[in-house]
């Protein structure tokens, strides 16, 4: 797809400052019974990261990078205003919607570090990101019903 002038800018300016992708997935609610039926097969085996673990990925990361800017990218913003103190260092990506969610994934990546929830599009937000510096933050527990490491979450992640 091709990325939007929008997109090139940020991009551009994402490179050039300590900025740090914060992918928080929560899903909208379900509008159909098929949507809620789905949700609760995928409950039984994935989960969504808790509010804690936002907030101290987030102090892990001021504490680690000077001055970071952070950039917010979500499938629920309402969530993200009730529960994320968001300060004047915080900005909530809201323009990648339908179609154009893959341009949230390219902006991700051009991010100088990551803070990803249990979310493959996430990951590969994170992965993709090709600073040699980066910092990716990532949750320690992938999966419900999995207790032992998946082994997806590379060494030099931190796992929160």
């Amino acid at each position: 797809a091709n990325i939007s002038e929008r997109n090139k800018d940020y991009a551009f300016r994402l490179t050039k400052e300590n900025s740090v992708a914060v992918h928080i997935r929560r899903l909208d609610q379900p509008k159909t019974i098929k949507e809620v039926l789905y949700r609760a097969r995928l409950a039984m085996v994935w989960r969504t990261c808790p509010k804690a673990y936002y907030v101290d990925a987030i102090h892990k990361m001021s504490q680690i990078v000077e001055n970071p800017k952070y950039y917010i990218f979500t499938d629920n913003i309402p969530w993200v205003k009730r529960n994320i103190k968001l300060e004047s260092n915080f900005e909530i990506i809201d323009w990648n919607r339908g179609s154009d969610s893959n341009q949230d994934m390219f902006l991700m990546s051009k991010c100088k570090n990551n803070i990803i929830s249990m979310s493959s599009f996430s990951w590969w937000g994170a992965w993709l990101n090709l600073n040699p510096d980066k910092i990716v933050i990532a949750p320690k527990k992938w999966a419900v019903r999995y207790v032992k490491d998946l082994g997806i979450i590379p060494n030099n992640w931190i796992k929160l």
